[in-house]
């Protein structure tokens, strides 16, 4: 690791970019903690600010410039990107699922600073034509464009995109969750799917890198007007400590599913050469059995950027929200020990039965309030959809002037206050240029 400059004393800079997240990139890097590096700011007060035109925290901080994504090809642009974002710890961006931006505006006064995006809408399958064909994929060019095109528009925007992918079987062609499913039928045959992709040779295998191709074609050809490939946070094989996908804990072993994870990214960075991805792990949230679940199958550091968490039933109770809470705060310390980001990947209120007025403050904010909140670099709410009875998925507030949406937008805007989440408007710089560093001179110190 380079050289660890001094800690920020009498007379020198120090950056104005949040003093407890720029302490947090020292904390990741091993230095110290931010509690102590706190004890030594200086206790006069800062007056003049003399912003360093042209300068960046990377060029002019070798902490910060240390601080990188797991890919050793990571592009500038994805690991500024990294950088911004975990200076942003504490102050978490926020949006959903399937865009939201306008939604979100419409109850907050800013658009949404993310927007969530799913692969399997863009990559579609042909289902095996007999007995012993395998399924085909190749890429939806009209849905591909349209995805594009949102993708590239939100980007322009300066918002954070992320995406999801719940991939297609890769023995039927059927659906993510078809497997288990089809494993409710007592004459079903159990073929395992993560075990199949991993025998070399196989037709599932070729099913599934055929997959992978398609969405590599997909995130070469997302470039911005002048033409550099634009990044994003990509979140493949998510809840994999459930079982309602193929993935899942019940379909294959922690070592077969490392293997699978591993599979995926080597294929997308050295045989694709993707370099513009920070890969979220996103486990979702299990009882109080937390470290064995959230490592069910981990691929190792090398892998990984973001240590996610998707929480839904962690908030249907006081005592769950309690429960989510710990967990919060376990997740902030386990992405601190491992130097990686920590985000809230998936979060919402589903089903009917949901007191929906005060959620984001009573139960999402208690939660942040008695977990890690403050090192969150972002939250994602899921969408909404016109459902009703246990599918309704209803994660954010409707604008309206009934009682309910008003109640709702308030709720919102409570909690958007008091855990300083960050919407577009708040964004003083682009999250895709390199950190901007400002100096403060401090003037009555002394050595």
């Amino acid at each position: 690791m380079r050289g660890i400059p001094k800690k920020p004393q009498c007379r020198r800079t120090h950056t104005s970019v949040g003093w407890v997240s720029y302490c947090l990139a020292y904390s990741l890097l091993g230095v110290t903690s931010p509690s102590a590096l706190a004890q030594d700011m200086c206790p006069d007060t800062c007056a003049t600010t003399i912003p360093l035109a042209g300068s960046s925290l990377a060029a002019a901080d070798p902490v910060l410039a240390a601080v990188r994504p797991s890919d050793p090809a990571a592009s500038t642009q994805v690991t500024y990107l990294y950088q911004n974002l975990m200076l942003h710890s504490g102050r978490p961006l926020f949006g959903l699922q399937t865009g939201g931006r306008a939604q979100v505006d419409r109850v907050a006064g800013s658009p949404a600073s993310l927007s969530g995006f799913d692969a399997r809408y863009f990559v579609n399958v042909q289902p095996p034509e007999s007995a012993g064909d395998r399924p085909h994929f190749q890429l939806n060019d009209g849905e591909a464009n349209r995805i594009r095109t949102e993708m590239r528009a939100a980007y322009e925007r300066g918002e954070l995109l992320t995406m999801s992918w719940h991939m297609a079987d890769p023995v039927s062609g059927g659906n993510y969750n078809s497997y288990q499913q089809s494993l409710r039928s007592s004459d079903a045959p159990r073929r395992p799917r993560v075990a199949e992709v991993l025998r070399a040779g196989s037709p599932a295998r070729e099913a599934f890198l055929e997959q992978l191709d398609q969405f590599a074609q997909f995130a070469d050809s997302l470039r911005d007007s002048s033409g550099n490939l634009i990044p994003f946070v990509f979140r493949p094989f998510h809840e994999q400590n459930g079982s309602w996908f193929w993935w899942g804990a019940d379909h294959c072993t922690p070592e077969e599913y490392r293997d699978l994870y591993r599979l995926t990214i080597d294929h997308l960075r050295g045989t694709r050469n993707l370099h513009q991805l920070l890969i979220a792990w996103s486990p979702s949230e299990q009882g109080s059995d937390t470290t064995s679940s959230y490592y069910r199958g981990y691929p190792g550091d090398s892998y990984i950027d973001v240590f996610g968490l998707d929480a839904y039933q962690g908030f249907d109770s006081s005592e769950a929200v309690e429960r989510t809470g710990r967990q919060i705060r376990w997740l902030a310390e386990q992405a601190r020990a491992h130097g990686k980001l920590s985000a809230l990947t998936e979060v919402g209120a589903l089903g009917d039965s949901v007191d929906r007025s005060a959620w984001y403050q009573d139960r999402l904010g208690r939660a942040l309030g008695a977990g890690g909140g403050r090192s969150l670099s972002y939250i994602m709410a899921w969408r909404n959809n016109s459902a009703s009875g246990p599918g309704r998925e209803d994660c954010f507030p409707e604008p309206g002037t009934t009682a309910e949406s008003v109640a709702r937008m308030n709720d919102f805007n409570s909690f958007r206050s008091d855990h300083e989440v960050t919407l577009l408007n708040d964004l003083k710089s682009s999250i895709y240029r390199a950190p901007r560093l400002q100096s403060t001179v401090c003037r009555g110190a002394r050595e």
